[in-house]
């Protein structure tokens, strides 16, 4: 979506041709977005700036001293009549206060700021003359763009590495399965004759044009510095939860408006569908907005994300934040052993009277029998591609076959799909990397990528350090068997146990040809 905005000439975006005239590359220095768009509104009427310093809606926006407008110019009578507008808001049961589109820019920006003081959110809709504000109930998630700083302790930061870098197009909040399909749904209701021939997306919101830490618009306009340095402080892999809260369409396109995120958008929003011959980018064209019934508020969950083409479109499944979680460390001996006095008990009671009766026996038929664990596949096959970093060919594809068709290990009592250890170790990640190299050296032609992922999912196993007086030292403690001074044994509790098959397979690959 934003690449295809990308190669449009930036002197005459969308934007500036529904304006009707040529975008300069920019607002006005320490313009406020909504400034910018009055300015830019008004460029083409017949006024072109003689509204009243800093409260007229044509007019240039500029304040007493010549820079930014400030609150303060706002009449006292008119300040106190609005605190009190939302105070007694604040004070009632509604979920929402709509503000008419007769309420000047400048107004707007003071009723954010008390919107602030009362715990409240608010959220400017539509373009020019349609402009309008929002007040809704405070939510335990992030503010909204224009408010003076986030919430303390929200949004959850989360750790979620940047395991692939590049250029950055675009930066946004990926939603969650479950996020998108209740937005489906709200669809189903609010567009009771959607057509099912548009695409539908319910997929992200867009923060900004290009990289976090230095956010820009798609028409190079002017925003907010308090917003802009909202957007910079996020990181990749914050947790954010946004309030659907208005919806918007036209012929070839539908939207819902949220609140939650500072974004750069005029209004923040999330595409919800596309008919045949629209474009994605054409939602953010949208005036009327429409703000939804008090039952049909909604909260949507996601994480903030950068996009561009070397990059990944969303986090893999072992790294979405509040699905998986990392455990400090695996004890992969102890599980080993555990597996190996489980299969060792369970051969003995199998072969019954032919059991070794002497020590030095009973070890040797161990050994033959690999009763003693060699590998077991507790590395998560992902956390291993990521590792590898640029020592993996086609790093960001391969991790992408492995996001979507890797599958759990045919048993997984450790539950290591979702929750994997915090690291790859060392050792591991040596001897893959070895072999990796040697491999592509002595191939003619290249992997292909399903056929790298399964190789690296054959490779994701560490060797455990289990000996066999170990293991016998096991038996001993779980009253399996008893050994003399002599090195004779006495078979005592061999009841067949759960004989476990945890890890002993490399991980399935799903839908792989």
């Amino acid at each position: 979506e934003k690449a295809r905005f990308l190669s449009i000439p930036r002197c005459r975006s969308p934007y500036s041709a529904a304006m009707g005239g040529h975008s300069k590359g920019g607002g006005k220095s320490g313009e406020t977005n909504e400034e910018a768009t009055r300015r830019l509104i008004g460029s083409k009427g017949s006024n072109s700036g003689g509204g009243k310093a800093g409260l007229g809606k044509s007019g240039k926006g500029k304040g007493k001293d010549g820079g930014p407008p400030s609150t303060d110019e706002i009449p006292a009578a008119r300040r106190a009549e609005l605190r009190a507008q939302l105070e007694g808001f604040a004070q009632g049961s509604e979920a929402k206060l709509a503000m008419p589109p007769s309420i000047t820019g400048l107004e707007r920006k003071y009723l954010h700021e008390v919107s602030q003081d009362l715990g409240l959110t608010s959220q400017s809709f539509g373009i020019g003359r349609d402009r309008h504000l929002c007040i809704f109930r405070g939510e335990d998630s992030a503010g909204p763009a224009g408010a003076e700083e986030m919430p303390e302790g929200s949004p959850e930061a989360v750790g979620c590495p940047e395991v692939i870098t590049g250029p950055v197009l675009y930066s946004c909040v990926v939603l969650d399965e479950n996020s998108r399909s209740r937005l489906r749904d709200l669809c189903k209701e609010i567009f009771a004759n959607f057509r099912k021939d548009w695409t539908m997306h319910c997929e992200h919101m867009t923060i900004c044009t290009g990289r976090l830490a230095d956010p820009q618009t798609e028409d190079n306009r002017s925003v907010a510095g308090v917003v802009k340095g909202q957007i910079a402080s996020f990181r990749e892999g914050q947790i954010m939860t946004l309030k659907v809260v208005s919806w918007a369409s036209s012929s070839t396109i539908t939207a819902f408006g949220v609140l939650g995120c500072p974004s750069c958008n005029r209004n923040p929003h999330i595409t919800v569908a596309v008919a045949p011959d629209g474009n994605p980018f054409e939602s953010n064209l949208l005036k009327q907005w429409t703000m939804l019934e008090e039952k049909q508020l909604i909260t949507v969950n996601g994480i903030v994300w950068q996009r561009g083409p070397a990059r990944l479109e969303k986090p893999t499944p072992w790294n979405w934040p509040g699905r998986t979680s990392r455990r400090e460390a695996l004890d992969a001996e102890g599980f080993a052993l555990e597996a190996a006095i489980s299969r060792s008990r369970g051969y003995l009671h199998k072969i019954g009277s032919s059991r070794p009766k002497r020590k030095a026996a009973l070890q040797n038929t161990f050994v033959r029998h690999g009763i003693l664990p060699k590998a077991l596949f507790v590395v998560h096959p992902g956390l291993l591609a990521e590792a590898l970093g640029g020592d993996l060919p086609n790093s960001k594809e391969v991790i992408e076959v492995l996001g979507s068709q890797l599958g759990p290990p045919c048993v997984d009592p450790l539950s290591l799909h979702e929750k994997p250890s915090a690291e790859v170790p060392p050792d591991v990640l040596v001897r893959v990397k070895r072999d990796l190299a040697h491999l592509v050296s002595s191939r003619d032609e290249s992997f292909g990528l399903v056929a790298l992922a399964r190789w690296l999912t054959s490779q994701s196993y560490s060797r455990p350090a289990v000996c066999v007086s170990s293991l016998f030292e096991g038996l001993v403690k779980v009253d399996a068997l008893t050994v003399a001074d002599d090195g004779s044994i006495e078979y005592k509790s061999l009841e067949p146990a759960s004989e476990t098959t945890a890890y002993m397979q490399p991980w399935k690959m799903e839908h792989a040809e």
